[in-house]
């Protein structure tokens, strides 16, 4: 027998393959497609898309919750200026009264 073997490294999955040349049996290791690998690699790649998509989600959650908590402070600060817009109006209104001299 004559081994012979495929470029490459044989640590990759071979199978031996023999070959019948004129009374002579050859046994070659031939490459075996790495379905396995490529089916880890889909399961791979599916299970990114899924972290992409749930990356995604939290993105826009937090991102939603951000703007919320910016709306929140926006509205809070329009409280303050009519609070101390107001007061200061009751305050005028009160000095008015106050210049008014009565007769």
């Amino acid at each position: 027998e004559e081994f012979l073997a495929a470029e490459g490294d044989l640590t990759e999955p071979t199978v031996r393959e023999e070959v019948y040349e004129g009374g002579r049996i050859k046994v070659k290791f031939v490459k075996v497609k790495k379905e396995k690998e490529e089916s880890r690699n889909e399961s791979v790649e599916e299970d990114n898309v899924k972290n992409d998509i749930f990356f995604n989600e939290r993105l826009r959650s937090t991102r939603r919750s951000y703007l919320l908590s910016q709306e929140k402070v926006n509205i809070h600060n329009i409280q303050n200026e009519l609070s101390i817009v107001s007061r200061k109006a009751k305050f005028k209104k009160h000095m008015k009264s106050m210049m008014k001299v009565p007769k």
